[in-house]
């Protein structure tokens, strides 16, 4: 018969709860108790089983990270990161990258709703939930989700965004503070002239420019 948790938690002299925090990888639990805990599972042979605790629980110990593209330098150190303190409070990390496809995204997220993810990092998201049925049934979970991009009003959870307009403002200044006096901007591949009136471009872009722009009048 398969060793059960109940009879590592038995050998080791811990609880259940204890053994399951220890093979989780969570760090509080005193690594004397840890040791005696990973010792009785070697010795019983038990191995978790993942999809029956995601059956109790309704969800995995996984965490979805959903990427509009992740071979951009700045989304690799965020996957970097979202790895490492996944790992560290006991959870593993499942990536989709869309490489900018919509459809890919929409199928990214019914892969990680079926997967029955703990959580998503949602990057950049372009499925809404009034014409993607995989956003709305995201947003009908309740699953806690984090947004990286600009606020939403249809996707209602906690926002993270860069501050554009002083991220143009910064560089600039730094710039400027190096002696540099022959600075050119570049938006969207293309240079920017202020005394053009550019009416496409996209409103991170458009602050940093605006940031840009204010490091030079300061600077007059």
């Amino acid at each position: 018969m398969p060793a059960r948790m109940k009879d590592v938690a038995e050998r080791a002299g811990v609880s259940t709860q204890t053994v399951s925090r220890v093979l989780r990888g969570q760090r509080w639990v005193a690594p004397q108790t840890a040791a005696r805990v990973r010792q009785a599972s070697q010795e019983l042979g038990y191995h978790g089983n993942e999809v029956a605790g995601a059956l109790k629980r309704g969800r995995t110990r996984t965490l979805g990270l959903l990427f509009p593209l992740l071979t951009m330098p700045i989304w690799s150190d965020v996957a970097e990161g979202a790895e490492e303190l996944a790992h560290e409070c006991g959870y593993s990390l499942l990536l989709c990258d869309t490489g900018h496809y919509i459809e890919k995204e929409a199928i990214s997220l019914s892969l990680l709703l079926s997967q029955r993810v703990a959580g998503i990092v949602y990057v950049e998201p372009r499925c809404r939930p009034l014409t993607h049925p995989a956003c709305a049934a995201l947003v009908s979970s309740n699953l806690p989700v984090v947004i990286i991009g600009a606020q939403t009003d249809d996707l209602p959870y906690t926002h993270l965004r860069t501050d554009d307009e002083r991220a143009g403002y910064v560089a600039v200044r730094h710039l400027l503070d190096l002696g540099v006096r022959s600075i050119q901007v570049v938006a969207n591949g293309q240079p920017y002239a202020a005394s053009e009136q550019c009416l496409t471009l996209a409103t991170h872009v458009q602050d940093r420019i605006d940031g840009a722009l204010r490091a030079l009048q300061e600077s007059m």
